[in-house]
This record gives structure tokens, sequence and C-alpha cells, in this order.
């Protein structure tokens, strides 16, 4: 806490250097005291090579109404959208200009199935249909006394991959992915997984 480190500042970034060997081997904590509020830029996700992209929770932007939660199965989602004011954002680098094919991985229940929603990226942009997706996917067997029903039983969501259309991204340059309500829908649009931006003729995500 008492000790003081180099730093270099190279064009708007700031170099720290740090010892050789960690301070402390469980838990080495670094400080950087900034004058004012620290302006933060949005993640960008770059292509490696030719690879796919694939955009979830962790890197996605949300406004609106839509937030990022944890779901029962112990992973993440996105969810409590209903309204083309809340949407998701991803900021991308594409390294290899081409068409994509682009994948949306979501469950959905019974009663959303219907809504649109909009997939926009550069200039392209694509419009789809929400489809039920067994919104819940029970496992057993699993001892349940008569009247409790099945709500006794583990529930976990079920995702599913759907191809939605491909977009031309003709230029290696850096975009911004959003996803959004094509209108308002008065209830949840879904729970987003991921958005995976597939080069054509490469495999389908299983």
């Amino acid at each position: 806490s008492s000790r003081a480190l180099e730093f270099s500042r190279d064009g708007g970034r700031v170099l720290v250097r740090l010892p050789g060997k960690a301070m402390d081997e469980d838990d080495t904590v670094v400080v950087l005291e900034i004058a004012g509020k620290p302006e933060v830029d949005s993640p960008v996700i770059v292509q490696k090579g030719s690879s796919p992209i694939k955009l979830e929770y962790v890197t996605a932007v949300t406004a609106g109404k839509t937030v990022k939660r944890h779901t029962r199965s112990g992973g993440y989602h996105i969810s409590q959208w209903d309204d083309p004011r809340d949407s998701v954002t991803w900021g991308i680098r594409i390294n290899q200009p081409r068409r994509y094919q682009v994948w949306v991985t979501y469950a959905a229940q019974d009663e959303w199935q219907g809504g649109k929603y909009r997939v926009s990226v550069g200039s392209a942009s694509l419009e789809a249909t929400v489809f039920y997706t067994r919104y819940f996917a029970i496992e057993g067997p699993f001892e349940c006394l008569p009247l409790l029903t099945t709500e006794c039983l583990p529930r976990h969501y079920h995702y599913q991959a759907l191809n939605i259309g491909s977009v031309d991204l003709s230029e290696a340059a850096e975009y911004k992915l959003t996803i959004r309500p094509a209108s308002r829908v008065g209830h949840n649009l879904m729970y987003l997984k991921s958005i995976e931006l597939i080069p054509e003729q490469t495999p389908a995500p299983r």
C-alpha cells in the first residue's frame, strides 16, 4: 500500500511497470489514482483472423430497460426489453471483409412468439420473428407431491440458435452491432444469450 509504481504515457495509454514478483501470492492490488471521473470506452471485439465473432453479455452495452441477468442454469442472458428504445450494442472490429451469417441464440416462452426484432450492423439491417424455444426444459425423474404440480421440479432455460440471414461487411473496419425490438411488443422480447457472425462457407453453430 505504500509502494509507488513507475508509469509512463504512450499516446492515450498509461503503461504501469509492475514488479517481477507479485506483492501478494493471493491478491495483489494495483491502484491508479486519477483526477475526475473516468471516461470509459465501450469494449471492441476484435476478430481473430477469419474466425467467427461471438457476442455475449460480458461485452454488451445495454440501453433503456434492457438488463443482464443471472439464469437458473448458472449462466447469464439479456432480458427485460419490450420497446425499440431498449437495445443491446456491441463494438466489433472486422478483419476479413465478406458476407457473414447472423445467428441469434435465445430462449423464449410460448406467449412471446411472434415478436419482431431487428439486428443492424453498419448499413445492413435484418428483421426477424421470435419463436417459441421450449422455454423450460424439465429433467427428471423427481419425487413430487401430487398437489405441488410442476413448481417443485428443477427448471432451466432452453436456448436455440437461429439463422436470421446474412450481412455484407465489405470493409475491414469497426462496426456497431445492435439488436432491439422492432416495435413495442408488450412483453419480454426474449432471453438473449448470444449473437454470432459466421463467415460464409464455414460450419454453422450447434
